[in-house]
């Protein structure tokens, strides 16, 4: 389910070709020439082979074979599954480090605010810290312009980690010692969700991605989320795919979030992004929204196909909020972690560093 449309089409063609092989090679055996059809169908896995290893682009995510040529899947996957990142889901013990980290809701977790009768928590994935300010200042300008945000702050923190390490931060000011959480029953009981749920809100978690990354079906609930919706449980989002990371498109998830908080007076709602997700495949991108061209950036570069895809997400943002139903929200946007840029290319975030904005809407 996780195999973008390209890939079905190339699949599909490849089997009516050989079911088309089959049936008139067996029909018509005497008048085909084999060898033609053997050398049309070798020629046409060349070029299928020549388009996703070599023109496709923007390859390099990590479910592809990293030699351009000649590789593995067998032999990538073993080595990635081995990597210290997968290796963290194998590792048993104490989960979380005595150490409080604290992050963009420390304000929440300081004076347990219940000022507002609706938080809106965002974790964007992705979104770092320009070493231009002016490219930040274009980002949020969707926001900052819209005449509804109010008492806007703007400041960066330090953080060096994994999305779940991002997302324990905010949610619970813990850091993770590994990611294997699908059996951890404790430590989750001073997280903020299930702050509000005592005072009465209604809080609810929304990410594009499946249930099972980062087996946040399980540890979610544990949080003190109330309600969960994930691609595959509550989205109900069929014909939204996006590409950067396999998943529904947040353009599409902004509509259930302005939905959720219509229905709900009082609310903490959690929105973890997902299509700003490394490698920044422009398949994502709907609406052109940022010329990096003004800040001599190549347009095809991985940082600027970054920046254009956070514009887009907060000029969506900019939209659902401008509804009646986010009146008198507290809304808080932090990244997860710095930018990755993984080809060898400028890269123009600060390292180590993560932007926060926060603001009111009136």
């Amino acid at each position: 389910m996780l195999t973008s449309n390209v890939y079905k089409t190339y699949g599909l063609i490849v089997f009516s070709f050989l079911i088309f092989y089959i049936y008139f090679g067996y029909k018509f055996y005497r008048k085909i020439d084999k060898k033609l059809i053997l050398m049309s169908f070798n020629v046409f896995i060349f070029v299928y082979a020549i388009d996703i290893n070599i023109f496709e682009e923007y390859s390099g995510k990590f479910w592809k074979p990293k030699s351009s040529l000649v590789s593995s899947l067998t032999v990538d996957y073993y080595n990635y599954n081995n990597s210290g990142f997968i290796g963290n889901y194998h590792i048993f013990g104490k989960p979380f480090s005595e150490l409080k980290v604290t992050g963009a809701s420390s304000s929440i977790w300081k004076d347990k605010d219940i000022r507002y009768d609706k938080v809106l928590l965002i974790v964007n994935e992705s979104w770092g810290v320009p070493i231009n300010d002016d490219i930040q200042k274009n980002i949020l300008s969707p926001v900052i312009d819209n005449i509804s945000v109010k008492k806007t702050i703007r400041k960066n923190i330090d953080f060096d980690g994994f999305t779940i390490a991002g997302e324990l931060r905010e949610l619970c000011q813990k850091s993770p010692l590994h990611f294997n959480l699908k059996n951890q029953e404790t430590g989750f009981e001073d997280c903020i969700p299930h702050f509000y749920k005592e005072k009465g809100y209604k809080t609810i978690a929304i990410h594009g991605a499946l249930g099972l990354m980062y087996d946040r079906k399980y540890w979610y609930p544990r949080v003190g989320f109330e309600e969960i919706l994930f691609r595959d449980k509550g989205l109900n989002l069929k014909d939204s795919f996006c590409y950067s990371f396999p998943g529904n498109c947040d353009s599409d998830i902004a509509g259930v979030v302005l939905k959720k908080a219509r229905e709900n007076k009082k609310f903490f709602m959690y929105w973890l992004t997902l299509n700003t997700h490394s490698d920044y495949d422009i398949r994502d991108l709907k609406v052109d929204y940022m010329n990096c061209n003004e800040y001599n950036l190549d347009e095809r570069s991985a940082s600027c196909r970054n920046i254009k895809l956070q514009k887009q997400f907060f000029y969506n943002l900019s939209k659902i909020i401008s509804d009646d139903a986010f009146k008198g929200t507290n809304v808080i946007i932090v990244g997860d972690h710095t930018p990755p840029i993984i080809l060898k290319e400028k890269n123009i975030f600060i390292e180590k560093k993560v932007p926060v904005f926060s603001f009111v809407i009136e």
